[in-house]
């Protein structure tokens, strides 16, 4: 595992990887003691009067005011951390720098200004390439040598400051939670996985698969057959698995062996959409669907029934063209709200939304409340290993497959994340290692 000479981290062992700061600032900012430390490039050390003249204007989320008087634990004068009474600061947990300072003699926190709106072309640019240390595996955990990974929304929104202030807990940041590859070694206590297995796992929030290497736990861990391909499993984590629990809601087995019913899948042509209208038909379900003109034929290949093109009078207004109301919907979409839904429910149907706004957690509490018939679920999925092995067995028995969009080798992973925030992607965005990285 020789490499070359690491740009963030002295070490024999490098490890490509892709970072990001948040694609909603323009200038990040840390500082640690007298240091400033800026992410829009390798580490670069300014001075806190050139980072004091660049405009802040962050938009208030989960932001505190910022205090005017100096700051003598931290040794920052007044006039490096006083802007106007109108500005924000955020501080990494979310407490005055006033009181921080009196707990502890060092402080990190962030100077953000937004870009709005953010484009795909700007996430890409806040995106590039480094070296860090190859990590090592600790207890319960394996490092694998990444072979694929998926690009999700998620990801995305996390680079986009709409996760704040839960993900991540600072930046630069290893973007990509969804990875397949081979272990090549195995931390303390671990059991059932060896080098040379091939597995596919979902690495939670703290992400990091957009590498070389990455370190990730067995609890989630999953075989990988040789019937499955890499790209293959690595599309499967978070999209399969929310389409899987959403179905459940309709109390749907997956040997066709269930009651009928009927389903509605928005936006079925992403990610989530084509493996929930699969699931869908192998829970003896009926599939209404929604999608642009150019992915009709696809969706229809997948199994749906019903195809609406949600730019028609007939899409937007979702009803299903053989008159059916549908018991639940899998709802993979932001762009249409309750209003459209709720009239095309059944008495007792159910909407799983899988892309909640805020005001979408609030219907969904108030439904809970009034117990109304007609219900607006909200569903965060959670990766486990029990649903990932089942899907992978789907895929190795033929049963369920991957609609992989576009391909990317790692190289120009920045090209793929900006084609995934154009939102416009059929299936799955992967990410595969760059062959001639191969040591």
């Amino acid at each position: 595992m020789a490499g070359r000479s690491a740009t963030w981290a002295d070490d024999a062992k490098p490890s490509r990887v892709l970072l990001f700061g948040q694609a909603d600032v323009r200038t990040y900012v840390e500082w640690e003691g007298s240091s400033v430390i800026s992410s829009r490039a390798p580490p670069l050390e300014i001075s806190p009067s050139t980072a004091r003249q660049r405009p802040i204007d962050p938009r208030p989320a989960f932001l505190l005011p910022w205090p005017q008087e100096p700051c003598a634990p931290c040794n920052t004068p007044a006039t490096a951390v006083a802007p106007p009474l109108s500005r924000y600061h955020l501080l990494s947990d979310t407490l005055s720098c006033s009181l921080l300072c009196s707990l502890f003699s060092r402080l990190r926190f962030l100077w953000l200004q937004e870009i709005d709106p953010c484009s795909s072309e700007e996430a890409e640019l806040s995106l590039y390439h480094v070296e860090i240390q190859v990590p090592s595996p600790k207890k319960d955990e394996v490092l694998l040598r990444v072979e694929a990974a998926s690009i999700n929304p998620a990801d995305w929104r996390v680079q986009k400051g709409m996760m704040r202030p839960f993900v991540p807990s600072k930046f630069p940041f290893v973007p990509v939670s969804d990875v397949a590859g081979e272990v090549v070694e195995v931390g303390p206590g671990v059991d059932g996985f060896k080098p040379g297995d091939k597995v596919v796992t979902w690495l939670g929030f703290k992400a990091g698969g957009l590498a070389e290497y990455v370190v990730a736990p067995v609890n989630i861990a999953v075989h990988i057959p040789p019937e499955v391909s890499a790209a293959d499993a690595a599309g499967l984590p978070i999209p399969a698995c929310s389409a899987l629990q959403a179905l459940r809601h309709a109390t749907t087995k997956f040997d066709g062996t269930g009651d009928p019913a009927n389903v509605l899948i928005t936006a079925a042509s992403g990610g989530v959409g084509t493996f929930a209208i699969q699931l869908a038909k192998l829970g003896n379900l009926h599939v209404t669907a929604t999608c642009g003109a150019r992915n009709m034929e696809l969706v229809r290949s997948l199994g749906a029934d019903e195809v609406l093109d949600y730019k028609t009078p007939e899409g937007k207004s979702l009803k299903s063209p053989s008159g059916r109301k549908y018991d639940i919907v899998v709802h993979c979409t932001s762009s249409v709200g309750w209003s459209s839904l709720e009239p095309n429910l059944a008495a007792h149907g159910k909407v799983v939304d899988l892309n909640p706004s805020p005001g979408g957690f609030l219907r969904s509490a108030l439904h809970q409340l009034t117990c109304s018939n007609k219900k607006l679920v909200v569903l965060i999925a959670m990766v486990n290993k029990e649903d990932l092995q089942f899907l992978v067995d789907l895929v190795k028995g033929g049963k369920l497959r991957t609609v992989i969009d576009s391909r990317y080798v790692l190289g120009k992973a920045e090209e793929a994340w900006a084609k995934s925030m154009e939102g416009h992607a059929t299936g799955k965005i992967i990410v595969e290692r760059d062959q001639v990285m191969d040591i």
